[in-house]
């Protein structure tokens, strides 16, 4: 994810899922590069323990949307009928990397 996306501390990464062990490497990793992390997960139960991962920001789905807009690099190791709702939240020329291809291609969306 690093070395695809070229994460700096400039960027803005979201980090869906945020709670599997995945996305947690994920998150783990671009803060390590320095950069601002909003982490997303569905519930409320799980926003401290996002917050002490490390990330800087916890958007929770069933309370509120994505910020729109609002990323430079989305990690979603997923994919599926969320990844509409991700480029759609996305800043333009973000990248945005889907680790399970069958979940993208699922979603419709080109995967390569």
């Amino acid at each position: 994810m690093i070395d695809f996306a070229s994460i700096t501390g400039d960027d803005i990464v979201l980090v869906t899922v945020a709670s599997s062990s995945a996305a947690l490497s994920a998150l783990q990793m671009a803060k390590a590069e320095g950069a601002t992390v909003i982490s997303q997960t569905r519930t409320a139960a799980k926003r401290d323990f996002m917050r002490e991962a490390g990330a800087d920001c916890v958007v929770v789905t069933d309370e509120e949307g994505l910020p729109g807009r609002g990323f430079t690099v989305g990690y979603d190791p997923i994919g599926g009928h969320f990844c509409g709702d991700l480029i759609a939240a996305a800043q333009p020329s973000s990248k945005i990397i889907v680790t399970t291809y069958d979940a993208c291609r699922r979603s419709g969306f080109t995967c390569r």
